[in-house]
């Protein structure tokens, strides 16, 4: 249900680092749901690929842990800081 507001939202001119209750922001949900075509349009529109979760998480670190080799890439050629610590 999520993502399909998302992709709704996406039509129109959001705020693509609005952040839910535990500070993720829609980049960090669509890593997990592993929706790649979303998460390359939230790359797109700059969404931010250091901004963190309440318990500090990065993009990366879901896609890590997520196992999302090629969203890994992605992220990476995006020059992520590989050295941000989770709690």
């Amino acid at each position: 249900m999520q993502l399909v507001i998302v992709k709704l939202l996406l039509k129109i001119e959001i705020d693509v680092e609005a952040k839910t209750q535990n500070e993720s922001i829609t980049l960090h949900l669509t890593i997990l749901k592993r929706e790649k075509v979303v998460m390359q349009q939230l790359l797109e529109r700059e969404a931010s690929v250091e901004a963190k979760t309440q318990v500090k998480f990065i993009a990366l670190h879901i896609a890590t842990f997520m196992r999302c080799e090629t969203v890994m890439q992605l992220l990476l050629r995006r020059e992520v800081d590989v050295k941000t610590e989770a709690q």
